[in-house]
């Protein structure tokens, strides 16, 4: 079992890597912050995590790090990557650097408070922001974005339900699979919606 989680989540901290380095990266600047810091933030705790399994101590402070910071400021700063592409809402460097700070405060906050509801039910509205924005971008005529977004949205719910089905399959290979989609499916969307912008 150790195994198969140490290669479910190498697999899964290699897919953000990737996705950030071949998608996200390609991407006007802002937008790879706003964007990146998620993907980059999700690869960073499955990265720790492997190490985890791989029998190396200490990795569950940064683990419980990376993963509580992609659980808030990621998902802010991506929902807010995602609506400047929509409407088309170029943020300037003032704003860029005010949205990060906020949402790094506040994660920061969070996690001195021992607030762990908030790294719960944050994810919880970032889906259901990100199934919103992937409809609104299909009517604005960003059908590959929207697509992309969906998949996305689905693909969220499938990693984090999937274990409810009582499978025979390893949930934590299950939950990393789907993450590692939900990945890429963000990367081919940022991507996308520049391309149809510039």
């Amino acid at each position: 079992m150790q195994i198969t989680n140490l290669i479910s989540e190498s697999f899964l901290s290699l897919t953000g890597f990737l996705t950030y380095y071949f998608l996200i990266r390609k991407i006007p600047q802002k937008q790879v912050l706003l964007w990146g810091t998620f993907i980059l933030s999700v690869a960073m705790t499955a990265f720790f995590s492997a190490l985890y399994f791989a029998g190396v101590s200490g990795m569950d402070n940064w683990h419980d790090f990376f993963k509580n910071i992609g659980s808030s400021t990621g998902i802010i700063l991506l929902v807010a990557g995602i609506y400047s592409l929509i409407f088309k809402e170029t943020f300037s460097s003032k704003p860029t650097f005010w949205i990060v700070a906020l949402s790094l405060g506040f994660a920061l906050i969070c996690m001195f408070l021992n607030l762990n509801q908030v790294f719960v039910l944050m994810p919880l509205i970032g889906i259901l922001c990100v199934l919103i924005f992937g409809i609104i971008a299909l009517k604005k005529g960003y059908k590959q974005a929207g697509i992309y977004l969906l998949l996305a949205t689905l693909f969220s719910i499938l990693a984090n339900t999937f274990n409810l089905l009582e499978l025979s399959i390893n949930p934590i290979s299950a939950y990393c699979f789907f993450l590692a989609c939900v990945l890429v499916c963000f990367g081919m969307a940022a991507k996308s919606m520049n391309h149809s912008i510039s």
